[in-house]
């Protein structure tokens, strides 16, 4: 991978101060204090001491794997709570240093920015990494740089699509793909915006730039002697067409060429586009999931638990459609993921059985509503009477109907919350519980 000497990367990263500051905000908005904080592609160290400045912690593990930029980061950037180790996040779990590898499950905190693109063949794998460093009620906030789609400035040259449209996916597709490996692995994503910025580079920062965006797109081909063979035929000037000229431009077939013969030339702003987004390790986004199912659903859920069955007798080929396809129309607008209920351990291969766990809920909830009215205020009966069983005052026949009615109607209602959130998760996240434990 092609680098960048450290005085020009912080030169570019105090541009984005700004961007950085605002995305420290949104994570001090989700909670107030993180004990141990993990940046991943730290860099010069420029956001790793913005954080340890603006966000309270106890502990700061910054990762990178270029030495020279650790070494200045450790001179300029440091700080009593700030440890550097050097890592290259492409690996496995077993093959991280030990240092990393002592922090699995104990992370607060793991922050990215403009790191991630270079780990796109391997999405699957880091993202499984993060999801094992986190607690359970961990945060994972990432900006991740998206490639322009190189397919513009192809066509707009009068080409047709040809195979190469499969080696510059559009930005729609990347951001696409960043999110389902996501969700693939537990994450439940709370919050992504695709954000649009630019930079001014002056000549040199551009000249010495120009390899690592070039590389950036390695990751899209086949094989390097194919990568090798379209940079020696057009790809340097396409890439710099794309990332140099406004969004709005006529393609420009020789655009670095003409660059490097223009000395006239000394500034340009570089324009990209920036995947914002943070999400909840699984554990507590299963609580919040719930929590917020709770409160948009209750008052549907607890009619359908109390109505009369005879109506469900009537139409028991109908049985209603909140009750089978999730929480009613109302989720469908909510922005988050929704993440596999927690019914699983890391010995059941849960993506193969979801649609299992599905069919069963949704026999149990057919079940209940079809059944006799008898059948559950057994149930309910011989709730109340184990409890009072062990009370040492036996109360009047009114109170014990009472009592008999409420715990029927809870144990409908627990029944029925319970077997749509199998339902809805089982919809909502196919792949399981797999990578989540």
């Amino acid at each position: 991978m092609n680098q960048i000497i450290p005085e020009d990367y912080v030169t570019l990263t105090h541009k984005l101060d700004s961007f950085h500051l605002e995305s420290i905000n949104l994570i001090l908005n989700e909670k107030s204090s993180y004990d141990v904080i993990i940046d991943i592609g730290c860099g010069d160290g420029s956001v790793t001491k913005m954080l340890s400045t603006q966000v309270p912690h106890k502990q700061l593990v910054a990762i990178d794997v270029d030495q020279g930029l650790l070494k200045y980061a450790n001179t300029y950037n440091n700080s009593p709570t700030i440890e550097y180790v050097q890592q290259d996040m492409t690996v496995g779990w077993p093959e991280l240093c030990p240092r990393l590898r002592e922090m699995d499950g104990r992370v607060d905190l793991v922050f990215t920015s403009f790191m991630l693109h270079y780990c796109s063949r391997d999405k699957r794998q880091v993202m499984a990494i993060f999801r094992q460093l986190l607690k359970s009620d961990g945060l994972f906030y990432g900006n991740i740089l998206i490639n322009q789609d190189l397919n513009r400035k192809l066509l707009g040259k009068g080409k047709e699509r040809d195979p190469k449209q499969q080696w510059y996916p559009s930005l729609d597709k990347q951001t696409d793909n960043w999110l389902k490996s996501l969700t693939d692995n537990g994450f439940m994503i709370e919050k992504s915006k695709l954000i649009e910025l630019n930079v001014g580079m002056n000549r040199k920062q551009i000249i010495d730039f120009m390899p690592v965006v070039v590389d950036c797109y390695r990751c899209y081909f086949p094989d390097s002697q194919q990568f090798d063979a379209e940079v020696g035929d057009h790809l340097w000037d396409t890439v710099f067409d794309a990332f140099f000229s406004p969004p709005d431009a006529e393609p420009n077939p020789s655009a670095w060429t003409k660059f490097l013969a223009d000395n006239t030339i000394t500034e340009l702003h570089y324009y990209f586009h920036c995947l914002r987004f943070n999400c909840l390790s699984s554990l507590w986004a299963y609580f919040r999931f719930l929590i917020g199912c709770m409160y948009d659903n209750v008052i549907e859920i607890f009619h359908y638990a109390i109505v009369q069955n005879s109506r469900y007798k009537q139409k028991s080929a109908q049985v209603p459609s909140p009750i089978i396809n999730g929480f009613g129309e109302s989720l469908k607008t909510r922005p988050s993921e929704f993440v596999f209920p927690l019914i699983s351990s890391t010995e059941i291969k849960v993506g193969a059985s979801s649609d299992l766990f599905r069919t069963l809920a949704k026999a149990v909830l057919i079940m209940l509503m079809v059944a006799p009215e008898s059948m559950t205020a057994r149930v309910g009966t011989t709730l109340t009477r184990t409890a009072i069983s062990v009370s040492e005052n036996r109360p009047s026949r009114s109170l014990r109907r009472m009592m008999n009615s409420f715990v029927t109607l809870i144990f409908r209602f627990a029944t029925v919350y319970v077997c749509q959130t199998v339902i809805h998760a089982c919809e909502h996240f196919p792949n399981g519980c797999a990578g989540c434990f």
